[in-house]
């Protein structure tokens, strides 16, 4: 279980992409708190480059629950 603490930062990304990820989580906090409508996020890519555990601590980091 990913404790909201440990955030994105433990992810490795490039400094673009993590510019961009960071601005989409706060955004989702900020859109959870307000309750607004949420938007659906898809991750592709190959397998083993991290979508599942970006998913995984977005999900904590925005306070939401993570459904595999």
């Amino acid at each position: 279980n990913i404790e909201p603490e440990s955030d994105l930062k433990a992810v490795k990304l490039s400094p673009e992409l993590a510019e961009h990820l960071h601005e989409s989580s706060e955004g989702l906090k900020h859109m959870i708190a307000n309750g607004s409508i949420l938007l659906n996020k898809v991750f592709y890519g190959p397998p083993g480059v991290g979508k599942t555990e970006f998913a995984l601590r977005l999900a904590a980091y925005s306070g939401m629950e993570y459904v595999y």
